[in-house]
């Protein structure tokens, strides 16, 4: 018997207040677990941020090396 399986032969068991209890848990879980995936979304990653800030003045590699040959 599968997880699932099992889950709804207990669930048929409960009577109506836990029903409602029960199914105010699982939309709780459901609502954390949307807030959760929205999160990580919005993060953006910090190589982006860098890679949009040098967008506007572009660098390159090479440009990189020459200063820190000066600063040497």
């Amino acid at each position: 018997m599968n997880v699932k399986e099992n889950i709804k032969n207990k669930v048929e068991q409960l009577d109506k207040s836990e029903l409602r209890s029960l199914s105010q848990y699982i939309d709780q879980m459901l609502l954390m677990r949307g807030k959760e995936a929205v999160s990580t979304k919005k993060k953006e990653q910090p190589y982006k941020k860098v890679a949009k800030l040098l967008s506007k003045n572009p660098l390159t590699t090479h440009d990189i090396l020459d200063e820190r040959k000066e600063r040497v």
